[in-house]
């Protein structure tokens, strides 16, 4: 088990891995740091679809520098975790609900023996879908909540119900481990910059881009050894993906919330802010 460090994106220093192993055995790779004094807290990342913990070395550190312990971990299915099928290009899982046994394991394994509180956590993308479901049931840990882009609902579904009915069909008769039409192990951030639906940042992406080329990270052979009371929600608008509609009618019943809109990047005068609701 180990975390790959470039000349444009560095591991951050002091870097801590854990291997954890979940309630149903999956192995998964954790990593915390701890600022050289006066820790203010401790900032648990919740990583995205795809993602993997190299790719938040830059908010790692940000954190750090402003007295906040870290840590964070690969889902199971991506990163350095293990998989779920023999095709490591296929970051596979049987039922979403698992994933907060990969949570569980996180919080049991890393948070509680060696992160100061109080928990906050951030969440982006698929990690934010995670975390609401966990707190709406009432099973979160964390202070606060600050979810970026939250995978409520994708984007494009023209019959999202219908879409549902047939993917639960393919995966009755036992095709829920195929790749989705039109699929397969392409990886998208490894395409060019121009007309992506991932940033708007070229230099981001270009760094990206050069973490996956990788030949550890680019074949996925990561295998570690083969509620809330008031979260601020961040909703950039940029991320072309995720149905925005649906984000901005959270429930309501067990969580009080907040949501800040961003525009895209480049907005007017620097104010990428439209709205504070």
């Amino acid at each position: 088990m180990r975390l790959v460090s470039t000349p444009f994106n560095p591991t951050p220093p002091g870097a801590i891995l854990h291997p954890v192993r979940t309630a149903d055995g999956v192995q998964l790779r954790t990593a915390r740091w701890t600022p050289p004094q006066g820790v203010r807290g401790t900032v648990a990342i919740l990583s995205g679809r795809a993602e993997f913990i190299e790719k938040y070395y830059e908010t790692i550190r940000n954190l750090l520098d402003r007295g906040l312990s870290v840590a964070i971990f690969d889902w199971r299915g991506q990163g350095g975790s293990a998989r779920q099928l023999k095709n490591p290009h296929k970051g596979h899982i049987d039922d979403f609900s698992l994933y907060e046994r990969d949570f569980s394991a996180f919080v049991s394994e890393v948070l509680e023996p060696s992160c100061p509180k109080p928990w906050f956590g951030l969440a982006h993308s698929m990690g934010g879908a995670i975390a609401l479901a966990i707190a709406r049931a009432g099973r979160c840990p964390l202070d606060r909540l600050a979810l970026c882009s939250p995978m409520i609902g994708l984007a494009g579904m023209k019959w999202p119900r219908l879409t549902r009915g047939v993917i639960e069909g393919l995966d009755a008769v036992g095709l829920g481990g195929a790749f989705a039409r039109r699929g397969g192990a392409k990886i998208v951030a490894m395409q060019p910059f121009e007309n992506n639906r991932l940033t708007s940042d070229p230099a981001r992406y270009a760094r990206t881009r050069s973490r996956l080329s990788d030949h550890w990270l680019a074949r996925r052979r990561l295998s570690a050894d083969a509620r809330v009371r008031g979260p601020r929600v961040p909703a950039p608008d940029a991320d072309a993906n995720l149905d925005h509609r649906r984000r901005r009618r959270p429930d309501h019943r067990r969580t009080r919330r907040r949501t800040v809109r961003f525009a895209p990047a480049g907005w007017p005068n620097g104010d990428r802010r439209r709205r504070r609701a």
